[in-house]
């Protein structure tokens, strides 16, 4: 096992990890929060540890595939352990609920143990926001896009670390992959940002809820989740979003260089497609007929549910739980669904 280097690309990842505490830091410190001191001092213990190991002398670059499986446990072991620090040191909670709350933000579980998010200071409401959004795609794909020479084994890292199939023919080499995969990772989260502010959203929310949104976390900075917001047009945006989120990314990838005919030809996107079309229309038309909503609103609350559950998002704009029991029963069964292959999304896929 090639053991020095995999500690150098731990130091690597815990650099990577300090660097971004910083947008919280100085978010706290330009807005006058009570937490600048606890993300200073979980940025230099952090930055110190990963840069000691960092400078590990490894003179064997190969991984084989054993070290890349290895090097990704021991990764998301050191990002958990690093990535509460701000949560403790803040004084929000104890050491144990912060690796609780890191561990649900990199795995994009949205699992909090935060009752009411919105008292929180604006870093660590930026940090909760902005793990989710590193362990979407994965902070190691993220590294072998900064650093795709690092190592010589990268594809062992890449097959580890990225959400499930992604082809690794959209281009001859991982590091240019890898920086494919985040171009559009980023793009997805900007432009969703930006319907969001445009569709009248803080700014703040709107980029924590892009964060949120594109790695089908489901953190939010509002008590009452999406429903804070009582918007229709923000409920169609994150439809939308949760939707592109939750499909192989290989296909956005289509998308984007206008090869539509391939991506259309995927038999997974199209059953996926007609699940999330088929629920959402049998919800509707349930809820319609049994408690006389009017169409637009079932129509949006269902596709809304639907789109949440399979994706794994978890945002929530109303109790279903008060649905009539067929409403439920497909909701349960399009959440063990879940996404396509190759995406943030979580399930059987």
């Amino acid at each position: 096992m090639n053991q020095n280097l995999i500690l150098r690309i731990v130091g690597v990842i815990l650099c990577i990890e300090a660097l971004c505490m910083i947008p919280p830091l100085l978010l706290s410190v330009f807005g006058g929060g009570v937490d600048q001191r606890a993300f200073l001092y979980a940025l230099l213990i952090c930055g110190g540890v990963g840069v000691l190991l960092s400078l590990i002398r490894a003179d064997n670059a190969r991984l084989q595939t054993r070290d890349g499986f290895v090097c990704v446990a021991l990764c998301w072991i050191a990002l958990s352990v690093f990535g509460a620090l701000p949560y403790f040191f803040s004084g929000s909670c104890s050491f144990i609920d912060a690796i609780f709350e890191t561990v649900s933000g990199l795995t994009t579980t949205g699992a909090s143990i935060f009752p009411s998010p919105a008292s929180l200071p604006q870093g660590i409401q930026f940090w909760r926001a902005l793990t989710q959004w590193m362990g979407g795609m994965g902070i190691l794909v993220l590294m072998l896009a900064l650093l795709p020479k690092l190592s010589e084994g990268s594809v062992n890292l890449m097959k580890a670390e990225s959400p499930g199939p992604i082809s690794t023919k959209l281009r001859p080499r991982t590091g240019e992959t890898a920086r494919i995969l985040y171009r559009i990772y980023i793009a997805l989260t900007v432009a969703e940002a930006l319907l969001l502010r445009i569709a009248g959203l803080p700014l703040f929310d709107a980029i924590t809820t892009a964060l949120t949104t594109i790695s089908t976390g489901g953190f939010s900075i509002r008590d009452a989740s999406i429903a804070y917001y009582q918007s229709h047009l923000v409920n169609w945006i994150l439809i939308f979003f949760m939707f592109a989120a939750s499909v192989n990314f290989t296909l956005l990838y289509l998308c984007v260089t206008r090869r539509f005919r391939e991506a259309l030809k995927s038999e997974e996107l199209r059953v996926y497609s007609l699940v999330v079309v088929g629920a959402s229309a049998m919800i509707a038309a349930d809820l319609i007929v049994r408690t006389g909503r009017d169409i637009g609103s079932a129509i949006e609350n269902a596709a809304f549910q639907v789109t949440t559950l399979i994706s794994t998002t978890g945002y929530c704009t109303e109790d279903f739980d008060l649905w009539p029991q067929f409403c439920r029963c497909i909701l349960v069964l399009v959440m063990l669904f879940g996404g396509c292959a190759g995406s943030t999304a979580g399930g059987v896929k």
